[in-house]
This record gives C-alpha cells, structure tokens and sequence, in this order.
C-alpha cells in the first residue's frame, strides 16, 4: 500500500492539481481527492482504482445506488453520499441550458 504522505510532494494528486491544473490528473487521482481518505488497509489511491474497476466507468459508477457503494470496503455513508452528490452536481451543470445571447470569454464569467 501507498499512502500519499508517503508519495513524493510533486506526485501527489492535490499538488498536481495545483500546478498543471484537473485535466493532468487521471481519473483515479480525481476520485482520490474526492473521497481524501482510504481505510487502514487500503490506501485513497487504491480505493480509487478499485472503485473504477469494478464499476468499470464513471458512467456506471454515476448509477451505483448508496447501500451498493457501502458494501465496497473503504466507502461507508459519507463517502457514498459525496460521491453521489458529485455525480449529481455532473448532471445538474450537463443539463443546464445557457441563455441565448450570453457568451462567456473567460473561466471568471
């Protein structure tokens, strides 16, 4: 197992997002800044990956009802909860319509 305190500060999943911005970081390592912890046995990175392999996309990930992310060890209620509410928040902003005539020209608008 290995623990992001134990990874060297420049490989870290958050200092990375930092410096080179979300895109430079896998989907694994987006998951991991997410849930912020693991379990004793297995660390965030890991949990992570375990999640994405078993469901094998965020897609159906984005599906997995709370009671089915419980049984998975590592993720308990709240951990459940945050995913699913990242998912929605996914949804919302996918469904949102822009107003006609509202142009945005940079990340600030």
């Amino acid at each position: 197992m290995y623990l992001i305190k134990e990874m060297p500060k420049q490989e870290r999943p958050r200092e990375r997002f930092v410096k080179f911005g979300p895109s430079s970081l896998s989907t694994h390592e987006l998951l991991a800044i997410i849930l912020r912890t693991g379990s004793k046995n297995e660390s965030v990175i890991d949990l992570s990956k375990h999640l994405l392999y078993k469901y094998h996309s965020l897609k159906e990930l984005s599906t997995i009802q709370t009671n089915e992310l419980m049984k998975m060890k590592g993720i308990g209620t709240s951990k459940a909860i945050e995913l699913q509410s990242v998912f929605e928040i996914a949804k919302r902003v996918n469904s949102e319509q822009f107003k006609e005539g509202v142009f945005l020209k940079s990340p600030e608008s």
